[in-house]
């Protein structure tokens, strides 16, 4: 397991790209704006981040069609926890004004994004 990584940006960026940044975890798909953008390293870091949810959760249903009926019900209350539980974590760091990588998913699509070139 690793430790939850900060990532460096600039003061103004913060201040400016805050509701971008919250707003990329909250509306399915509004991490596009930030990234298309590319001028706000907060919110670009938030969207990326909030992109690394939504690539979970597709992930998450992919294994979710392959189930038994009787494991589902189990499992699947579980996928939501954790996919709500990165969200709120977004959430506040974006509030705060932190550029903090989510636990454990954030290291990883930092690395898988970065291939991708966003």
């Amino acid at each position: 397991m690793s430790t939850t990584q900060t990532a460096a940006v600039d003061g103004n960026d913060v201040e400016s790209g805050k509701l971008f940044a919250i707003l990329s975890y909250i509306i399915p798909f509004f991490f596009l704006v930030p990234l298309i953008q590319r001028t706000n390293s907060f919110a670009r870091f938030h969207a990326r981040q909030a992109v690394s949810i939504l690539l979970l959760a597709i992930t998450l249903s992919v294994v979710a069609w392959f189930l038994p009926l009787s494991l589902l019900g189990i499992v699947s209350p579980v996928f939501l926890l954790a996919q709500l539980t990165m969200i709120v974590i977004g959430i506040v760091h974006a509030a705060r004004g932190e550029a903090k990588q989510l636990p454990i998913l954030g290291e990883y699509a930092e690395r898988f994004l970065q291939k991708l070139g966003t």
